[in-house]
């Protein structure tokens, strides 16, 4: 498996610092995992919830989601 797949994985569902931008597959893995609802994980782990990382990733890049909706509900017509 190629190296920049690898690392965009490596603790792609740990909270971080939110980017503006998407500048790597990591950014990429990371902003995915909030806008599909992954985040709610972070609930049982020593994370500040009001540190406003989530409504930074929803606001930049929250015009995506019906667009992901849409390929979500294609997908899933597919595979049903």
């Amino acid at each position: 498996m190629p190296g920049q797949i690898v690392n965009a994985t490596i603790d792609h569902d740990q909270p971080r610092a939110a980017p503006e931008t998407v500048q790597t597959l990591a950014d990429i893995v990371y902003v995915a995992n909030i806008l599909s609802g992954t985040h709610s994980e972070w609930r049982h782990q020593d994370f500040d919830q009001d540190a406003g990382e989530i409504d930074t990733v929803r606001r930049h890049f929250g015009d995506l989601l019906p667009e992901i909706e849409a390929a979500s509900h294609e997908m899933q017509g597919v595979f049903a």
